[in-house]
């Protein structure tokens, strides 16, 4: 059984794992504390906050993960006559002065909409108000009417920016309408970012447009960031690094190796490598020979490398150690 506060609790918990990248988040959510009958015609504050321990795990689907929300709520609500005061003093929590002890995000829902209401000469109307600060370093606030969920985030802004927060408005709303699409969608794959968006930050982060003169090649490009940089790190692989003067070297030792062996001007050469950093000063000892190359996959099978061989009439491969005997036997 799942109801709309375990689901609307199962995204915004999932969208925090998504962004901390932790395997279990506490969520604070507050409780009315009128669960009894005595308590409906006081007029008080009965407000009490329970801790609720969300688990994530790779495999488990949207569905899963808002089920067990649904079993953890029925768990907290059947204790929540326990103060909070009570449970942090029982567990006794490692405190600092400027985080909230136990959670640090809290969520709430309403599912009613308080409207004016008068009783004899009084007259109830709710207000908006701000304090001007936030208790939890970050808050979502919900509740729904006519049909209609609403939302608003709390946060603190030394520690977030606007941006931030509208960003995590974002991940909220795509991932709730995942959510409601296809439950069984595992969590590891629920969307944060919409197709726009993706397309946005794909195009941010991989875009390689610049201006280049027209009289430029790569190989004089490269020159002039070798006298710039010579002994910073020019390629990373892992825990291999190959710096400007050590790229430069090595592609100058094969572009020589080539003209001895009568490469010159237009020659095709076939580069017959597996992938690795090793490529890197190949295909440019093969261009500062004036050269132009031809990748010869080893994945592709050998008949195909044949074909491309004879098509393009390469006379001259280079290859590596590991895929260079096909073609000495």
């Amino acid at each position: 059984k799942i109801t709309p506060f375990s689901i609307l609790l199962s995204v915004y918990g999932l969208m925090l794992h998504r962004n901390a990248r932790q395997e279990r988040i506490i969520i604070g959510c507050p409780i009315a504390g009128r669960n009894r009958v005595e308590f409906e015609s006081l007029i008080g504050l009965f407000l009490n906050m329970l801790p609720f321990n969300i688990r994530f795990d790779s495999d488990m689907t949207i569905e899963n993960l808002a089920n067990e929300a649904y079993q953890n709520t029925m768990q907290v609500f059947a204790h929540q006559n326990i103060q909070f005061g009570k449970l942090v003093e029982l567990l006794q929590p490692e405190r600092h002065l400027n985080v909230n002890h136990v959670f640090q995000t809290m969520f709430s829902y309403n599912n009613y909409l308080f409207s004016a209401n008068t009783t004899g000469e009084v007259i109830f109307e709710p207000e908006k108000s701000d304090r001007g600060s936030s208790e939890y370093d970050l808050s979502l606030y919900m509740w729904s009417s006519d049909d209609t969920l609403h939302g608003a985030f709390e946060y603190s802004d030394e520690l977030f920016l606007e941006s931030t927060i509208e960003g995590f408005r974002s991940q909220f709303q795509t991932l709730l309408e995942a959510a409601i699409a296809n439950p069984l969608l595992p969590i590891s794959k629920a969307p944060v970012f919409t197709n726009s968006q993706l397309k946005e930050l794909l195009e941010q982060k991989y875009s390689t447009t610049c201006d280049v003169p027209s009289n430029e090649t790569l190989i004089s490009l490269f020159d002039k960031s070798f006298n710039n940089y010579r002994s910073s790190v020019a390629i990373t692989d892992g825990m291999t690094k190959i710096t400007y003067s050590e790229l430069y070297n090595l592609s100058c030792k094969i572009c020589n190796g080539l003209l001895s062996a009568g490469v010159s001007c237009g020659t095709v050469v076939g580069i017959h490598m597996s992938r690795s950093v090793n490529i890197i000063p190949v295909l440019l000892g093969v261009l500062r020979a004036g050269a132009t190359y031809i990748p010869l996959d080893p994945a592709f099978p050998e008949d195909r490398i044949d074909f491309i061989v004879n098509d393009a009439e390469i006379k001259y491969i280079i290859a590596d150690i590991k895929n260079g005997k096909r073609f000495t036997e």
